[in-house]
């Protein structure tokens, strides 16, 4: 499988080391799908690109990652989700801004 060598990288550079909005915005909706295919090490270290695309500076990002968040649950494990996506679901919920 080409995924944990190439695309887990990929989406990784993506979802972090962009200037651009854009690419995380790309990140959020490609994370669902890759972590299925990614190994134990690499789904911590994608929650954690999750979480921090939560916490994104640019509305637009956090808005993106809201919006893709039943489809990572659905791909996660039970104790993964308590540990990490419900704090970043009850920070995602209490703001009120426009955009998210």
């Amino acid at each position: 499988s080409l995924a944990p060598e190439y695309l887990m990288p990929a989406l990784h550079r993506l979802a972090t080391r962009s200037n651009f909005f854009t690419a995380r915005v790309s990140a959020c909706a490609l994370l669902p799908m890759a972590y299925r295919f990614a190994s134990d090490e690499q789904k911590a270290g994608l929650r954690k690109a999750y979480t921090a695309l939560c916490a994104d500076d640019t509305p637009m990002v956090r808005r993106a990652a809201a919006h893709k968040m039943k489809d990572l649950i659905a791909v996660c494990e039970k104790q993964d989700i308590r540990a990490d996506l419900i704090s970043v679901y009850r920070e995602l919920s209490q703001e009120d801004t426009q955009d998210t």
